[in-house]
């Protein structure tokens, strides 16, 4: 298709996700983030959902999330943003940088004044 060749900004907030991860599953266990996982990526093997796993240790993630939504609600949502907002955005800056400017940001919070 054709499209105009402008400078872009692409990016996305830091918790793009947040209301939209289950805040009354109580996630509570590695195997509990790996089903609602499953459930989110069911193209994905399990080997590799385990291996993705890994990079977001439980032990980085404070029990913050809402009530009943589990210790790791916490840890899930960077993951669904990681995977369904992050690297989309980058794969679209990728593309569009071939034929025009590109700048890349994530906001920090919903509050949109901090940008990285």
């Amino acid at each position: 298709g054709k499209f105009a060749h402008v400078p872009s900004i692409i990016g996305a907030t830091t918790n793009e996700l947040v209301g939209v991860i289950p805040t009354d599953d109580d996630i509570s266990s590695n195997a509990g983030v790996l089903e609602l996982a499953k459930l989110n990526f069911p193209y994905v093997s399990v080997a590799t959902l385990q291996q993705l796993l890994s990079y977001y240790p439980e032990s980085s993630y404070p029990n913050i999330g809402p009530p009943s939504s589990g210790s790791e609600w916490s840890r899930l949502v960077p993951i669904e943003n990681d995977l369904h907002m992050f690297c989309p955005s980058y794969a679209q800056a990728i593309e569009v940088s071939a034929v025009a400017p590109v700048w890349k940001c994530k906001l920090q919070k919903q509050t949109r004044k901090h940008f990285v």
